[in-house]
């Protein structure tokens, strides 16, 4: 029955169609919304996001994973432009501490035109070139 319905969709629609207005019943009726939440967030490979549902407060709390960055990078990521700061927050978090410093001092300070280029170059460039034997201030 299975491979005879993946060949005919529509009969597949009208089942669960017919379905739902032979139960009655509306989904909707039995949910309250309390609140919502919508974001945009990178979740490394190992690492987690937990939703917890405070019920006191009828609020949605949504904890990341700790983002390890220095004080230095976490600035350095908000003078990134927006569209690159993803990119940037997740080679960083890969970078030691040190280097995290040294990478986040270059973008803290540079000048408008310059800034956007640091940053793509520390979020494009692999953790392991931008903590080797190169010379960064090239």
């Amino acid at each position: 029955m299975t491979k005879s319905l993946r060949n005919h969709p529509r009969v597949v629609v009208a089942c669960c169609a017919v379905g739902c207005v032979l139960l009655g019943t509306s989904l909707e009726a039995q949910w309250e919304l309390i609140d919502s939440a919508t974001f945009v967030e990178l979740i490394p490979a190992g690492e987690t996001c937990c939703l917890a549902v405070q019920s006191s407060t009828d609020s949605i709390d949504i904890h990341f994973a700790s983002q390890d960055l220095t004080p230095a990078a976490q600035n350095a990521l908000s003078v990134a432009p927006a569209w690159l700061r993803m990119e940037l927050w997740d080679n960083l978090r890969r970078l030691s501490e040190t280097h995290q410093d040294l990478y986040a001092g270059m973008i803290n300070d540079a000048t408008h035109p310059s800034v956007d280029e640091l940053c793509f170059q520390v979020a494009h460039i692999a953790p392991q070139t931008l903590t080797g034997p190169m010379a960064p201030d090239v």
